[in-house]
């Protein structure tokens, strides 16, 4: 049996890159920052095919082509990819192909002008992700179609675009090199967790099984070929250009001195994604369609069950922490670490994850969501909290875990007969009665 590193060396260089040398890793591409132009096929007008192919063919000649394709950028610049071609560019319109559609169709370039401005929807924490926003509207009004641009930031895009909101999209994608992960699959396949265009084509699903299950020696470059040319076909997206990291603003930057607020975690939230292990967006992962996260029917049936099992922290408009409950009985059941006491066991509610993102600590927002979440238990019967916690805070602990130091600071009394996995060293609980 290959090993997960053997099979991507085997991916990679089949696709084209070159093969690692003596020592090297084949994770040793950096994964490319990318600005992507989707189109949101599901949401009228843009249905229509032809109307796709005149946005994307102004958007390439607007940004002088953008990138040759929609994989690793570095993969059309290797030497003897059959995808280092030029592209069939999108700026190349067929002349039977209209500017204007006459009142009578349905959709199209006149229903645009008939139902009011596109809305484009783009993400706000990167300087060039907002310049090509602007270059994109001026040049579309060129062409007379009016585009309504919306900055948001990346998570609240993400879910503005699922829910249907707009036609239009920038969004920054870091795509690595073996497209079998978070890359390229994720993106056009038709379930993939980041196709926000809702692409579906048999075509693109049926190359991306071959090269996920490519053998030694496997020539992958046609299979490239073969996506490119069918998601530049379908008119779904363009990839605007790489990205500098440099000029990407400090996430939650904008929240910056706003006060707290803090509301329950409802269907609405979880009907896009409620995903513990991802967690970019405060463990609130903003799938592209509904009800497509694996998650969804457990927290969707623990809402209808206890009205709801987590709130979030909001700062103006910026989601800024999460924690997440449930009482004690349910947690041990599933596995969460747990007191081996059962003294006031289904009066017991048990915190599984703070979470404040990838910002500072010490601003208010983990201790704001604990003294909430004890009101909430209060308010609902409970006499007892628990939680387990990290011994230290680390970089990680950010993303996914409380601290000790945060329980104690509340006065929560540590349990002496901590008994749980491995990784959780430490079990609070505090007496609310």
């Amino acid at each position: 049996l290959a090993t997960c590193e053997e099979k991507d060396g085997r991916r990679l260089v089949g696709l084209g890159f070159a093969p690692p040398g003596e020592g090297e890793e084949t994770g040793g591409i950096p994964d490319a920052p990318v600005a992507v132009l989707g189109c949101r096929l599901d949401v009228p007008p843009m249905g229509d095919p032809r109307l796709r192919r005149f946005l994307l063919s102004c958007a390439a000649e607007a940004c002088e082509g953008g990138i040759l394709g929609y994989f690793h950028p570095r993969l059309y610049q290797a030497p003897g990819s059959l995808v280092a071609r030029p592209f069939l560019a999108l700026c190349d319109m067929p002349a039977d192909v209209p500017h204007g559609i006459s009142d009578g169709d349905e959709g199209g370039l006149a229903a645009t002008g008939r139902q009011g401005p596109l809305r484009l929807v783009f993400q706000d924490d990167w300087e060039e992700i907002g310049a090509m926003a602007r270059r994109l509207v001026q040049a579309w009004a060129g062409q007379g179609i009016a585009v309504e641009a919306v900055p948001m930031g990346r998570w609240h895009a993400r879910q503005a675009v699922a829910r249907g909101a707009f036609h239009l999209f920038i969004l920054a994608s870091s795509i690595p090199a073996d497209p079998c992960y978070l890359g390229t699959s994720q993106m056009y396949q038709t379930d993939g967790m980041c196709n926000y265009t809702g692409l579906s084509s048999q075509i693109v699903d049926d190359a991306f099984w071959r090269i996920r299950r490519a053998s030694e020696g496997d020539d992958l470059r046609a299979a490239a070929t073969q996506i490119d040319s069918a998601i530049c076909e379908a008119a779904a997206a363009l990839h605007l250009g790489q990205l500098d990291s440099g000029k990407r603003r400090t996430e939650h930057a904008s929240a910056t001195g706003e006060p707290i607020t803090i509301r329950p975690i409802t269907m609405d939230d979880v009907s896009y994604g409620v995903c513990g292990c991802v967690s970019p967006w405060h463990c609130v992962y903003p799938y592209p369609r509904v009800r497509m996260s694996p998650s969804y029917p457990f927290w969707s049936e623990m809402i209808q069950a206890h009205g709801t099992m987590g709130l979030l922290a909001f700062q103006g408009d910026t989601c800024a922490g999460m924690i997440t409950f449930l009482p004690k009985i349910v947690a041990r059941r599933i596995g969460y670490a747990t007191c081996r006491t059962n003294d006031q066991l289904e009066r017991t509610l048990s915190i599984i994850c703070i979470n404040v993102g990838r910002t500072e600590l010490r601003k208010g927002r983990a201790s704001a969501l604990l003294r909430a979440a004890e009101d909430y238990a209060r308010a609902n019967g409970y006499v007892r909290i628990e939680a387990f916690a990290a011994e230290e805070e680390a970089d990680e602990q950010r993303l996914h875990w409380q601290s000790a130091g945060l329980f104690a600071r509340h006065d929560y009394k540590r349990d002496p007969d901590t008994r749980g996995p491995w990784w959780t060293p430490q079990l609070f609980y505090r007496e609310l009665v």
